[in-house]
């Protein structure tokens, strides 16, 4: 009983890590797409 609750937990929290993994890259993904964006438009405010 006990060793399937500590299974249980173990699976839960690898999974809660790779959904977290998964949401960084996306952001990070994101973040670049926006800021080559703006360098493809040529800036009209400038650098920021």
């Amino acid at each position: 009983m006990i060793a399937t609750m500590v299974y249980i937990l173990k699976v839960l929290g690898l999974l809660v890590l790779i959904l977290m993994a998964l949401a960084a890259i996306l952001f990070m993904v994101l973040l670049i797409k926006n800021v080559l964006n703006e360098s493809m438009k040529g800036g009209k405010d400038g650098k920021l």
